[in-house]
């Protein structure tokens, strides 16, 4: 019976001093400290921290196989070249749509259609672009560096198979109709988070 006893008392105490666990990125809000023991805590903590990176290294390890194929049908300095071009346009179309955002809601107007803009000029696009390029591979990233994927890329056997021509634009029948209706879906959360 006092087994029993020191047992019962032994869990009160360990649920008393439970701390809050936090994996680091505020993902998890998992222990009440009268709920759930320590060593759950700690287990569930290091199972998501775990898996996290298993996932996400997984998942790098496919954007790598991915990149070979279209390096090996292309040619490694296309995949560079389209890896660097599609940078280059999420950069600039970041930058369009905050300035544009930015000014639209100053002069109380609705913002334009976001994919007609012209890109600036500014030196902080191309710092961006560059660093955006350049930056090391994190253990939480889901894709490899650019920098790492152009290594990896030039490494293939290109089959000299011809390159395709045109632009991703031409296989849409209506590219107006899909912008402007983008920049419409836009145009309204950013009218609801104003408040106007």
């Amino acid at each position: 019976m006092d087994c029993v006893r020191a047992r019962k008392f032994q869990r009160a105490n360990s649920r008393s001093r439970a701390p809050h666990i936090d994996s680091g990125g505020g993902h998890a809000k998992w222990i009440q400290s009268e709920r759930i023991p320590r060593r759950t805590g700690a287990r569930v903590w290091t199972y998501h921290f775990l898996f996290r990176r298993i996932s996400h290294g997984a998942t790098r390890l496919q954007e790598v196989l991915a990149d070979r194929v279209a390096a090996s049908k292309y040619s490694p300095q296309a995949f560079e070249d389209g890896l660097t071009h599609i940078i280059r346009r999420q950069v600039e179309f970041e930058d369009v749509v905050y300035w544009e955002i930015t000014n639209a809601q100053k002069a109380q107007r609705t913002v334009q259609n976001l994919y007609e803009l012209k890109t600036s000029e500014e030196q902080g696009v191309e710092e961006k672009i560059k660093e955006a390029i350049n930056r090391p591979t994190s253990e939480d990233d889901t894709h490899p560096s650019p920098t790492e994927r152009f290594r990896l890329a030039r490494r293939v056997t290109w089959n000299n198979e011809l390159p395709i021509t045109g632009m991703v634009w031409d296989l849409f029948t209506n590219r107006a109709a899909i912008t402007d209706e983008m920049s419409s879906l836009i145009n309204k959360q950013v009218t609801a988070v104003s408040g106007g």
